[in-house]
């Protein structure tokens, strides 16, 4: 594979990772550092017969980058990037109103993360 089509490829999977859309032909022309639309579409063309990348012809924002495609540059595919589970935050005690009550479970104990031990039985709200 050129150093041209690589680079390509590296700019489309950083430009959907970081937009969530795929980039318009003069987008791939400025930030792969490429000559013109003509360049990008024959080097599209050649990463499609590879396999490395799908697009529609005439479609505006339409390339993504296939499994074979993300393995070349080394980098997780979208499909592994959305199934990953999220967690944003794990909240230390689940369900404090605004008037001090917890919600509890079965027994009647509020309901804290596992991982802390945290006696609030002497705190007042």
């Amino acid at each position: 594979m050129t150093s041209k089509r690589l680079r390509l490829l590296h700019f489309i999977a950083n430009y959907r990772e970081k937009n969530g859309i795929p980039p318009t032909f003069a987008e791939m022309v400025e930030g792969a550092s490429l000559s013109s639309n003509k360049t990008i579409i024959l080097m599209l063309r050649a990463l499609k017969k590879k396999g490395l990348v799908y697009y529609k012809e005439g479609a505006k924002r339409t390339v993504s980058i296939t499994s074979q495609g993300y393995q070349i540059i080394n980098k997780k595919t979208t499909r592994e990037i959305t199934t990953e589970p999220i967690q944003l935050f794990q909240p230390l005690i689940q369900g404090i109103t605004a008037y001090g009550s917890g919600i509890t479970n079965e027994s009647s104990q509020p309901v804290i993360d596992s991982k802390y031990n945290i006696d609030f039985s002497s705190t007042t709200l």
